[in-house]
């Protein structure tokens, strides 16, 4: 499956490298949304992937340094985004016991999300820590505002910090 989408993301990169000055801005455009898709499919295969080899082993029950491990995916985002100036707190010392691959990925995806809706905010901050009530992932960007009422169901986005 992976193949398909490397093609599409390199031919693509090409399109643009070779022809992109013969194409106007909706042609660019166009071809940064090709790109886009193609990386996102690529990211949703791999997640697909993770689940299906974690659930094929036994989990583990590990404890697991949740605070280093948040620190740890936050410093990737970072260098993944250095234009990005985002504010992060992390609570030390929260540990948890569970798989080790598998709270990987839910902080991964927690904290990616958090990373991902903050970047609409003027100040973004996340925040990692726990409370009696387990470890969360908090941050001031677009979100789902539990205590808001709901429209036919569905909650209200606001800032959910």
């Amino acid at each position: 499956m992976r193949a398909p989408l490397r093609a599409i993301d390199a031919f693509s990169a090409l399109l643009a490298q070779e022809y992109g000055a013969g194409l106007d801005e909706i042609g660019h455009d166009y071809l940064a949304r090709v790109r886009s898709s193609a990386q996102h499919m690529a990211h949703l295969i791999d997640g697909l992937l993770k689940l299906a080899w974690v659930t094929h082993r036994e989990l583990g029950t590990d404890v697991i340094d949740l605070s280093m491990l948040a620190t740890s995916i936050c410093r990737q985002l970072q260098q993944n985004g250095p234009e990005r100036r985002v504010s992060v707190t992390i609570q030390p010392a929260v540990t948890g016991r569970g798989d080790p691959v598998l709270l990987k990925n839910v902080l991964e995806n927690l904290l990616g999300n958090a990373w991902k809706f903050t970047s609409g905010t003027t100040e973004p901050h996340i925040a990692f820590g726990a409370d009696e009530q387990g470890f969360f992932v908090r941050d001031n960007g677009a979100g789902f505002d539990m205590a808001t009422p709901t429209r036919n169901g569905t909650p209200t986005i606001s800032p959910s910090w």
